[in-house]
């Protein structure tokens, strides 16, 4: 990437951060001049009236940033290829849709076949266009797996799961919130090495954006991003592979996705096959989330970001390294940061599991 490329990348996560430092306080004032406050119940773990519309201010940093970005790069003289505004606007129209569906649902509490028809139309708006996942690499066979047919459905169910995914992690302060800073950024970082440059930026604005809101989020928080937040960051760490032709190896772009986001993507599936086995609603909420079983087990709330932003950036980092390298050995690399990252989840169930047996023996005995 040229000295422009560059210039043009501290602009436009600058920006967003900037603007979303600008915003952030503009909407706690206003939620609390109109008494807008996270009703609390039994599976929240703060106390005390806290706002929870700081994804509005998460959604229009990255938007204006994105817009004023589109419309200014050309002024930065650089030799990188950037997405065209009208092709970048049905990625906004998602976008627009899911943040709003999420505002509104932190309001109402909409039924949840209502919000999945919803994040439905937004996951159609950007396949329908054309955008998708064409294969997966097979790292250890060195060949792609391609989707074939099932290409956009594939997109359209990893749009829909992760819009969801992150939105379940988002119960601790910090967390979803931390988790996604560091995920933007690694997409920002290792699309820049495989020279999708598309890609790369607006991960930057995205990580700019979410790093502003974070200020006012790490414990103890003054502020949430609500379901407004959460379903717009996730739906737009999805997309962001999507936003271009990657000139990374064919099915490449799948696999970094979902190593980065790995994290949400395990609580997601430990919550369905959880609520499977107990023959409850896949929608069902519960209090068996990653953080909750760290807090059960007594570690306390920066204990809990430390570890997962830990295991957030090795499997980052792993993925970065592969990508310098794809077709060495670098793989091993992000083999064994899905080991550590599955053996934790795996942990975390038997040392919880372990706790309840304990307890259940005690009251038995008193």
């Amino acid at each position: 990437m040229d000295i422009a490329g560059v210039h043009l990348i501290l602009v436009a996560a600058g920006s967003a951060l900037a603007l979303s430092l600008i915003f952030t306080p503009v909407l706690l004032s206003i939620s609390r001049k109109y008494d807008w406050y996270d009703k609390i119940d039994h599976r929240k773990i703060h106390s005390g009236k806290i706002p929870r519309i700081g994804g509005v201010g998460i959604f229009l940093s990255f938007f204006v940033a994105s817009i004023v970005f589109l419309a200014i790069h050309g002024l930065f003289q650089t030799k990188i290829h950037i997405i065209s505004l009208p092709r970048f606007l049905p990625f906004l129209a998602a976008f627009l849709l899911i943040n709003m569906l999420g505002l509104v649902d932190d309001f109402s509490n909409l039924r949840a076949r209502v919000k999945i028809l919803f994040q439905a139309a937004a996951a159609l708006i950007v396949t329908a266009v054309g955008h998708g996942f064409t294969g997966m690499y097979v790292p250890f066979f060195k060949v792609v797996l391609p989707f074939g047919p099932l290409s956009y459905l594939i997109t359209f169910l990893w749009l829909l799961g992760m819009c969801n995914a992150m939105n379940l992690l988002d119960g601790l302060d910090g967390l979803a919130g931390g988790t996604s800073a560091i995920a933007a950024l690694f997409f920002g970082v290792v699309f820049t090495v495989q020279h999708s440059y598309t890609t790369a930026l607006f991960a930057f604005i995205l990580a700019g954006a979410v790093i502003g809101f974070l200020v006012f989020n790490l414990p103890p928080a003054r502020l949430f991003m609500g379901d407004s937040g959460a379903l717009f960051i996730g739906f737009a760490l999805a997309s962001l592979p999507l936003l271009e032709v990657s000139s990374s190896p064919e099915g490449m772009p799948f696999d970094i996705s979902l190593t980065i986001l790995l994290i949400p993507i395990l609580d997601t599936i430990a919550a369905i096959l959880r609520r499977i086995r107990r023959k409850s609603p896949i929608h069902m909420p519960d209090r068996e989330h990653i953080h909750h079983k760290l807090l059960d087990l007594g570690v306390p709330n920066r204990g809990i970001l430390a570890i997962i932003y830990a295991i957030c950036i090795l499997l980052g980092a792993s993925t970065l390294l592969w990508a310098v390298h794809p077709f060495g050995s670098n793989f091993l690399w992000v083999f064994l940061a899905w080991i550590v990252a599955v053996g934790f989840f795996l942990l975390l169930d038997v040392l919880n599991r372990r706790r309840r047996a304990a307890l259940e023996r005690e009251t038995r005995h008193t």
